[in-house]
Protein backbone atom coordinates (compact mmCIF):
# COMPACT_ATOMS: atom_id res chain seq x y z
CA UNK A 1 0.00 0.00 0.00
CA UNK A 2 2.83 2.24 0.79
CA UNK A 3 4.34 1.68 -2.11
CA UNK A 4 1.47 2.46 -4.16
CA UNK A 5 0.63 5.47 -3.02
CA UNK A 6 4.25 6.57 -3.45
CA UNK A 7 3.88 5.74 -7.22
CA UNK A 8 0.96 7.77 -7.22
CA UNK A 9 3.00 10.48 -5.74
CA UNK A 10 5.59 10.44 -8.13
CA UNK A 11 3.15 10.35 -11.13
CA UNK A 12 1.37 13.19 -9.81
CA UNK A 13 4.63 15.21 -9.01
CA UNK A 14 5.42 14.15 -13.00
CA UNK A 15 2.17 15.63 -14.19
CA UNK A 16 2.13 18.86 -12.37
CA UNK A 17 6.16 20.11 -13.38
CA UNK A 18 5.30 18.46 -16.49
CA UNK A 19 2.00 20.60 -17.20
CA UNK A 20 3.60 23.78 -14.98
CA UNK A 21 6.33 23.94 -17.46
CA UNK A 22 3.98 23.23 -20.20
CA UNK A 23 2.55 26.58 -19.19
CA UNK A 24 5.28 28.82 -19.15
CA UNK A 25 6.38 27.71 -22.14
CA UNK A 26 3.31 28.17 -24.33
CA UNK A 27 3.41 31.44 -22.88
CA UNK A 28 7.19 32.66 -24.08
CA UNK A 29 7.15 33.39 -27.51
CA UNK A 30 10.50 32.13 -27.68
CA UNK A 31 9.42 28.80 -27.08
CA UNK A 32 5.73 28.58 -27.27
CA UNK A 33 6.08 27.08 -31.22
CA UNK A 34 8.17 24.42 -29.68
CA UNK A 35 5.61 23.39 -26.43
CA UNK A 36 3.03 23.14 -28.75
CA UNK A 37 4.50 20.35 -31.22
CA UNK A 38 5.02 18.84 -27.59
CA UNK A 39 1.39 18.23 -26.91
CA UNK A 40 0.97 15.34 -28.73
CA UNK A 41 3.57 13.75 -25.57
CA UNK A 42 1.59 15.36 -22.66
CA UNK A 43 -1.33 13.11 -24.06
CA UNK A 44 0.88 10.56 -24.27
CA UNK A 45 2.60 10.83 -21.13
CA UNK A 46 -0.47 11.27 -19.54
CA UNK A 47 -1.91 7.94 -21.03
CA UNK A 48 1.09 6.07 -20.00
CA UNK A 49 0.81 6.91 -16.35
CA UNK A 50 -3.18 6.64 -16.07
CA UNK A 51 -2.43 2.91 -18.20
CA UNK A 52 0.42 1.81 -15.15
CA UNK A 53 -2.06 2.39 -12.19
CA UNK A 54 -5.32 1.04 -13.70
CA UNK A 55 -6.36 -1.65 -11.74
CA UNK A 56 -7.48 -5.24 -13.32
CA UNK A 57 -7.46 -5.67 -16.55
CA UNK A 58 -9.93 -7.39 -18.57
CA UNK A 59 -10.96 -8.45 -22.73
CA UNK A 60 -14.16 -6.72 -21.98
CA UNK A 61 -12.21 -3.06 -20.75
CA UNK A 62 -9.89 -3.36 -23.76
CA UNK A 63 -12.87 -3.45 -26.02
CA UNK A 64 -14.33 -0.70 -24.07
CA UNK A 65 -11.67 1.59 -24.99
CA UNK A 66 -10.51 0.37 -28.08
CA UNK A 67 -14.28 1.75 -28.96
CA UNK A 68 -13.86 4.82 -26.66
CA UNK A 69 -10.67 5.80 -28.75
CA UNK A 70 -11.76 5.75 -31.90
CA UNK A 71 -15.56 6.76 -31.35
CA UNK A 72 -14.05 9.75 -30.23
CA UNK A 73 -12.02 10.15 -33.97
CA UNK A 74 -14.87 8.96 -36.24
CA UNK A 75 -17.19 11.55 -34.05
CA UNK A 76 -14.00 14.49 -34.85
CA UNK A 77 -14.07 13.57 -38.35
CA UNK A 78 -17.88 13.23 -38.89
CA UNK A 79 -18.13 16.91 -37.28
CA UNK A 80 -15.17 18.10 -39.50
CA UNK A 81 -16.80 16.80 -42.62
CA UNK A 82 -20.46 18.01 -42.18
CA UNK A 83 -19.73 20.90 -39.64
CA UNK A 84 -23.73 19.08 -38.23
CA UNK A 85 -22.25 18.03 -34.48
CA UNK A 86 -19.90 19.91 -32.55
CA UNK A 87 -20.10 22.97 -35.13
CA UNK A 88 -17.77 24.01 -38.08
CA UNK A 89 -14.42 23.82 -37.42
CA UNK A 90 -11.13 22.62 -38.17
CA UNK A 91 -8.05 21.42 -36.76
CA UNK A 92 -4.87 22.81 -36.89
CA UNK A 93 -1.07 21.08 -35.94
CA UNK A 94 -1.02 21.26 -32.43
CA UNK A 95 -2.45 17.49 -31.85
CA UNK A 96 -0.52 15.74 -34.39
CA UNK A 97 -0.62 14.16 -38.05
CA UNK A 98 -3.57 14.38 -39.45
CA UNK A 99 -5.88 11.56 -41.05
CA UNK A 100 -8.49 13.14 -43.27
CA UNK A 101 -8.56 16.40 -41.78
CA UNK A 102 -8.67 14.95 -38.23
CA UNK A 103 -5.58 13.90 -35.60
CA UNK A 104 -6.27 10.53 -34.27
CA UNK A 105 -5.10 11.96 -30.92
CA UNK A 106 -8.08 13.96 -30.57
CA UNK A 107 -9.39 10.14 -29.96
CA UNK A 108 -6.88 9.15 -27.15
CA UNK A 109 -8.16 12.70 -25.62
CA UNK A 110 -11.12 11.70 -25.25
CA UNK A 111 -10.60 8.40 -24.39
CA UNK A 112 -8.35 10.27 -21.46
CA UNK A 113 -11.66 12.21 -20.31
CA UNK A 114 -14.08 9.55 -20.19
CA UNK A 115 -11.75 7.33 -18.42
CA UNK A 116 -10.81 9.55 -15.72
CA UNK A 117 -14.06 11.41 -15.08
CA UNK A 118 -15.86 7.78 -15.36
CA UNK A 119 -13.59 6.68 -12.31
CA UNK A 120 -14.09 9.57 -10.19
CA UNK A 121 -17.75 9.00 -10.95
CA UNK A 122 -18.06 5.41 -10.33
CA UNK A 123 -16.11 6.47 -6.95
CA UNK A 124 -18.53 9.33 -6.11
CA UNK A 125 -22.27 7.52 -6.89
CA UNK A 126 -23.64 4.00 -7.27
CA UNK A 127 -26.69 4.79 -9.73
CA UNK A 128 -26.08 4.29 -13.55
CA UNK A 129 -27.77 7.34 -13.99
CA UNK A 130 -25.68 9.21 -11.16
CA UNK A 131 -22.73 8.35 -12.62
CA UNK A 132 -23.08 8.93 -16.24
CA UNK A 133 -24.49 12.43 -15.62
CA UNK A 134 -21.66 13.48 -13.34
CA UNK A 135 -19.38 12.41 -15.26
CA UNK A 136 -20.77 14.29 -18.41
CA UNK A 137 -20.57 16.95 -16.43
CA UNK A 138 -17.47 16.96 -15.21
CA UNK A 139 -15.87 16.65 -19.18
CA UNK A 140 -18.32 19.33 -20.36
CA UNK A 141 -16.87 21.56 -17.39
CA UNK A 142 -12.98 20.76 -18.75
CA UNK A 143 -13.76 21.61 -21.82
CA UNK A 144 -15.29 24.96 -20.95
CA UNK A 145 -11.28 26.01 -19.70
CA UNK A 146 -9.65 24.13 -22.69
CA UNK A 147 -11.64 25.56 -25.58
CA UNK A 148 -10.32 29.48 -25.55
CA UNK A 149 -6.48 27.40 -24.99
CA UNK A 150 -7.38 25.38 -28.29
CA UNK A 151 -7.87 28.51 -30.21
CA UNK A 152 -5.22 30.32 -28.96
CA UNK A 153 -2.14 27.51 -29.48
CA UNK A 154 -3.83 25.86 -32.58
CA UNK A 155 -5.36 23.03 -31.39
CA UNK A 156 -8.56 23.76 -33.52
CA UNK A 157 -10.44 27.19 -34.75
CA UNK A 158 -13.70 27.53 -35.47
CA UNK A 159 -14.90 29.19 -38.86
CA UNK A 160 -16.86 31.68 -37.11
CA UNK A 161 -13.92 32.39 -35.03
CA UNK A 162 -16.54 32.22 -31.84
CA UNK A 163 -17.47 28.59 -29.89
CA UNK A 164 -20.57 27.90 -30.70
CA UNK A 165 -23.30 26.86 -27.94
CA UNK A 166 -24.09 23.85 -30.31
CA UNK A 167 -20.44 22.57 -29.42
CA UNK A 168 -20.95 22.39 -25.74
CA UNK A 169 -23.96 20.63 -26.13
CA UNK A 170 -22.46 17.93 -28.57
CA UNK A 171 -19.54 17.36 -26.30
CA UNK A 172 -22.54 16.63 -23.38
CA UNK A 173 -24.28 13.93 -25.91
CA UNK A 174 -21.26 12.61 -27.07
CA UNK A 175 -19.71 12.20 -23.42
CA UNK A 176 -23.02 10.46 -22.10
CA UNK A 177 -22.31 7.82 -25.23
CA UNK A 178 -19.43 7.21 -24.20
CA UNK A 179 -19.92 7.20 -20.85
CA UNK A 180 -23.10 5.07 -21.20
CA UNK A 181 -20.37 2.33 -22.48
CA UNK A 182 -17.89 2.85 -19.98
CA UNK A 183 -19.51 2.80 -16.90
CA UNK A 184 -22.12 -0.31 -18.10
CA UNK A 185 -19.08 -2.70 -17.60
CA UNK A 186 -19.71 -5.34 -15.01
CA UNK A 187 -16.54 -4.57 -13.21
CA UNK A 188 -15.12 -2.73 -10.38
CA UNK A 189 -12.89 -0.39 -12.16
CA UNK A 190 -10.28 1.60 -9.98
CA UNK A 191 -7.23 3.73 -10.70
CA UNK A 192 -5.94 6.14 -8.12
CA UNK A 193 -4.82 8.71 -10.14
CA UNK A 194 -7.44 9.45 -12.14
CA UNK A 195 -8.92 12.11 -9.82
CA UNK A 196 -5.17 14.05 -9.42
CA UNK A 197 -4.63 13.71 -13.21
CA UNK A 198 -8.72 15.46 -13.65
CA UNK A 199 -7.50 18.09 -10.95
CA UNK A 200 -4.49 18.71 -13.01
CA UNK A 201 -6.28 19.35 -15.94
CA UNK A 202 -8.51 21.85 -14.58
CA UNK A 203 -5.60 23.64 -12.90
CA UNK A 204 -3.63 23.61 -15.68
CA UNK A 205 -6.36 25.37 -17.95
CA UNK A 206 -8.10 27.50 -15.05
CA UNK A 207 -4.56 28.99 -14.75
CA UNK A 208 -4.29 29.66 -18.26
CA UNK A 209 -7.76 31.35 -18.18
CA UNK A 210 -6.87 33.04 -15.49
CA UNK A 211 -3.37 34.57 -16.66
CA UNK A 212 -4.72 35.33 -20.36
CA UNK A 213 -7.47 37.26 -19.04
CA UNK A 214 -4.97 39.13 -16.09
CA UNK A 215 -2.66 40.05 -18.78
Amino acid sequence: MERTQRGVTIAVLILVIFHQVGLVGLHLSSTKDVFIQLVPMNLLLSALLLSIFHQKWSISFGIVIFVIFWAGYLIELVGVKTGLIFGVYQYGTALGPKIAGVPPMIGLNWLLLTYSTGVIARKAFRPLWARILFACVLMVLLDLLIEPMAIRFDFWHWDSGEIPLQNFVAWFLTAALMQTGFQTLDQDIKNPLAYPFYLVQIGFFAVFFLVEHAF
